[in-house]
């Protein structure tokens, strides 16, 4: 039981790491990007700097946390979660009480 809960904190430990990794490789490619729109602005054709305003736009927005690929983490999911868990906390004390009355 416990080497189960160990290995599950190393997994849980090693994904933080990777996706802070993963995170700071998107922030230096958005930063790379915006370096080169101004460095190179001059020299590239309008189409090449839309293009490049496009891909700047697209590495801006913050990228979505997909647990296996199955839902998209965001605030309203968490709210839903946390509002599921207090309607089963409140059903359960429900429950409690009744059986101690």
């Amino acid at each position: 039981m416990y080497l189960g809960m160990f290995r599950s904190r190393m997994e849980l430990n090693l994904s933080f790491q990777v996706g802070q990794e993963l995170c700071d490789h998107y922030s230096s490619i958005r930063e790379n990007l915006q370096a080169a729109s101004v460095t190179h602005a001059e020299s590239l054709s309008k189409s090449s700097m839309r293009q490049l305003d496009v891909l700047i736009d697209q590495f801006s927005r913050p990228a979505p946390i997909r647990p296996k690929n199955v839902f998209d983490l965001n605030l309203a999911s968490g709210a839903s979660v946390s509002g599921l868990m207090l309607t089963y906390l409140i059903v359960m004390l429900q429950f409690k009480l009744s059986e101690g009355a």
